[in-house]
């Protein structure tokens, strides 16, 4: 299977696309971030961090998973494409675009959404940020 682009345009539609090609996810890419598109993040997630079942729900197995997925500053890579994409979904879009490097405008990012959900703002994603954007 190919391996998914890192590089993908910051909006919900482009998204949508984007899980759908290379997670089968059969979103209907309407540019509306619903629970199908949550869904279709996770599944993303669980496919990428590996040793999970893939069915799209953020569930206790996840959540153990997520303590181990740290990503920050310097981060490169599909889980740190994925993570910009959901910030994106989610209304915290990273000033740099979804490009898998985790850089300063997805610190800042980061940052806004732990503030959102009343987090620890250290631009650091761990467990409880993940459990943040995937509960």
């Amino acid at each position: 299977s190919t391996k998914p682009t890192l590089k993908i345009s910051a909006n919900v539609k482009a998204i949508q696309t984007w899980l759908n090609k290379y997670y089968k996810t059969g979103l209907t890419t309407d540019g509306i971030y619903g629970k199908n598109t949550k869904a279709g993040l996770i599944k993303a997630w669980q496919k990428e961090v590996g040793g999970l079942e893939v069915d799209g729900d953020f569930g206790p197995k996840s959540k153990t998973k997520a303590e181990d997925v740290i990503l920050k500053k310097g981060s490169k890579g599909i889980l740190v494409t994925i993570l910009q994409a959901t910030l994106t979904c989610q209304g915290c879009a990273c000033s740099g675009g979804i490009d898998g490097d985790f850089g300063t405008g997805t610190t800042s990012a980061v940052k806004k959404l732990q503030k959102k959900h009343g987090l620890e703002e250290d631009g650091i994603v761990g467990k409880k940020s993940w459990c943040a954007m995937y509960e």
